[in-house]
Order: structure tokens, then C-alpha cells, then sequence
């Protein structure tokens, strides 16, 4: 079991942190915005209180909800006399948000989707920055679904871009992403250079979730490799971080490490009750992986006692939320879905520059004349 920076998207995102990867969500932030937003009475654009809820919101559905919005609000801007480069910011992270949701309920073909086309819309602006933090979102999604080769080809390279700007969050946010990966491949040593890496980055910026994200990892490094005591030392502070910012997701990962460790202590009830728990938060915000997750290691917790009748319950859920995220299906999928957009990249780059002119000289015009052209074709890329 492995936990995926949300992505960040760290979702990180947004403090972003990673506005643009997956880690940073604050759900206190997003409750209150949403009140600011429902509201009406705010000094902001209607858009920059979406694109931040988009960030901020941890919960699945409703940051679809909202992401969703963003892309609709901003869309409509295509054919208003605003400035171009912006309405492509807030298309660009309505995507990548989306993408973010859609990845944490398991909808891994839609999720890969939304982050294509935020990667398009990042190369559309010729921004480095933002084509490397989508990069690692979908590195993110192809480890998530057991896809490592083309994860660690996206986690390279993503890494490669975001270690030429400046932009030292992002960077820790893909570097712990990739630590992820190899934590998957049970590279652990690797793993831990690169957790050891973004914590440093994290605690120098005062980055409070990153820092969490990064103290948990390293807690689960260490539960692999039977240092008990410094794991749960390292995952307990990162859990009671993450409660006050109300991040479940990650909470749910590192709770399940958590019974893993009061199982070796022999604590069967403890580490059943840390289980449960994992599965209730897992429940309660439709996370499915972790869902699928908490159900399996309470089937085999259960089946060590002997208690087969239940054991063999909680595994018929494992493979019901499994089976729902990693079909067949979404898999093969997935797979057309790289290649047709990386054979594509050569047209695309023509298509891109064709269509970037395309816009320049509307934009005169509209200048010239205020006349309003249809934004049909924008994104033909």
C-alpha cells in the first residue's frame, strides 16, 4: 500500500504548493470560501474564489463540483474581451483539479483525461512550470494504477522541467511523489532520499502539509524496514497534522501503517482499531482506493484470529472497490490514451503554434474593433 500525493496533486497545490500537483488541499480554506463564494459578497473575481476552492478542496466530489465550474466560467470568457493568458491559467488549473478529483475516486481514464488536457493548455502558455507539475500528476496516476514504467518516465521528467524554475515547492512535491513510486517498487533507501530531499525544502519554506506529507512518508519508510519506534513516532506527528488541516486521504494510508505496527507489538485490537478507522475516514469522503485498502488488511487481520466468516466479508468489499478502480477495462484504456496523445505530440506542436497565432491576431482585433469572434476551435490541441 502506497500513499499518492493528492496532488499535491501535496496538492500541494496550492498553497499550492502545489497548485499544480496534488498535495496541498485545506479544508478549512475551502469551507470558508465556499460560504465567501455562496455568499456573493466578495472583492475577488468570481473566478479566482473557483480556482482557489478548486485548490483548497479535499474532498473529492465536491472539488469536481467546483473544478468543473472554473472550467465552465472560464470557458465563456473565450469569447469576452479579457485577456487570453488568463482565461488559459484558470482553464489550465480547472483541469489539472479535475483531474485531482477525478484521480482520488479511482476514475483514473477521466482523471488521465483532465490531466492531458491541462498539459496541453500548459504547453499552449509555454509554461515550463506548469507542464512539470501536470507531468507528476500523471506520473502520479499511471503509479497509482501499477503502471510504473510510464510513472517513473513522467516523475523524470517532470522533475527535470521543475528543476530549472524556481519554483522550489513544486519540485518537493514531485520529488516526494517519485519517493512514492519507488517506495511501490520497494526501493526504499531510494525512496528515502528523495522523502529526506522535499521535507528539507518543505521545512524551509514552512510549508505545514508538505511537511506532514513528508514526516509520514519517511514513517512509512521506516515501518518497512522494522524500525517500529521511529515509524510511528514520524507517522503519529504527520496524522496529527493532517487532522487539524482535515486531509483525510493521506490520514487513511498512514493509518493503516499504523495497525501494521501495533501488529507487530502483538496489539491485535489496537492495530484492528487503527484499521477501522482508516476505513471509516475512507468511506466517509468516497475514497475508494483506501477503501479497497482498509477493507483488505482488515479481511487478513481478521483471518489471523481465525475469524474466517468475517475475514471473508471484509475481502468480498476489497475486491468490489478494487475491481471498480482497476478494471481491465480503464487499464487498456489508459494505455490508448498515452500512446494516442504522445504519437500525436509531433501534430500537436504544429497545431499549438498554428492555433497560439490564431489567437494573437483575434486578440487585435477584438483591440481594433470590438468585435467578438467565436471561440470555437480554441482547443482543437
Amino acid at each position: 500500500m502506497y500513499l499518492k500525493k493528492y496532488i499535491f496533486s501535496i496538492s500541494f497545490t496550492f498553497l499550492i504548493l502545489l497548485v499544480n500537483v496534488s498535495f496541498s488541499q485545506n479544508q478549512k480554506e475551502s469551507d470558508s470560501l465556499i460560504q465567501l463564494y455562496k455568499s456573493g459578497d466578495y472583492k475577488e473575481t468570481e473566478l479566482e474564489i473557483l480556482n482557489l476552492i478548486a485548490n483548497e478542496e479535499s474532498k473529492p466530489d465536491r472539488k469536481l463540483e467546483y473544478a468543473d465550474l472554473l472550467i465552465e466560467k472560464a470557458s465563456h470568457l473565450l469569447n469576452e474581451k479579457v485577456s487570453i493568458d488568463s482565461v488559459y491559467n484558470y482553464l489550465y488549473n480547472g483541469h489539472l483539479q479535475k483531474g485531482n478529483a477525478l484521480r482520488l475516486r479511482g476514475d483514473y481514464e477521466k482523471a488521465l483525461e483532465a490531466y492531458f488536457n491541462s498539459l496541453s493548455l500548459a504547453n499552449l502558455k509555454d509554461s515550463i512550470n506548469d507542464a512539470g507539475a501536470v507531468s507528476i500528476s500523471i506520473a502520479d496516476a499511471y503509479s497509482e494504477m501499477g503502471n510504473s514504467n510510464n510513472a517513473e518516465k513522467y516523475y523524470t521528467n517532470g522533475i527535470n522541467l521543475l528543476r530549472n524554475t524556481n519554483d522550489s515547492l513544486k519540485l518537493a512535491t514531485a520529488l516526494s511523489n517519485a519517493g512514492d513510486e519507488y517506495f511501490y517498487q520497494n526501493k526504499f533507501d531510494l525512496a528515502l532520499q528523495y522523502f529526506e530531499e522535499s521535507g528539507s525544502i518543505f521545512r524551509r519554506s514552512s510549508n505545514l502539509i508538505g511537511t506532514a506529507y513528508s514526516m509520514g512518508n519517511v514513517g512509512m519508510v521506516y515501518a518497512e524496514q522494522g524500525k517500529d519506534k521511529e515509524a510511528e513516532q514520524n507517522i503519529t506527528e504527520a496524522i496529527q497534522i493532517l487532522e487539524e488541516l482535515k486531509d483525510y486521504y493521506p490520514i487513511s494510508v498512514y493509518l493503516t501503517f499504523m495497525s501494521d505496527i501495533y501488529l507487530k507489538k502483538n496489539d491485535w485490537p489496537a492495530a484492528v482499531q487503527y484499521a477501522k478507522r482508516s476505513l471509516d475516514l475512507a468511506q466517509e469522503y468516497g475514497l475508494k482506493d483506501q477503501i479497497s485498502d482498509a477493507n483488505l488488511k482488515l479481511s487478513e487481520l481478521y483471518e489471523q484470529r481465525g475469524n474466517y466468516k468475517i475475514s471473508n466479508q471484509f475481502y468480498k468489499d476489497h475486491i468490489k472497490y478494487r475491481d471498480s478502480v482497476l478494471n481491465i477495462k480503464n487499464i487498456e484504456a489508459m494505455a490508448d490514451l498515452r500512446t494516442n496523445y504522445e504519437v500525436g505530440q509531433k501534430q500537436a506542436e504544429v497545431d499549438l503554434l498554428e492555433t497560439k497565432t490564431q489567437l494573437q491576431t483575434l486578440q487585435a482585433k477584438r483591440q481594433r474593433n470590438f468585435l467578438y469572434a467565436t471561440g470555437t476551435g480554441l482547443f482543437l490541441t
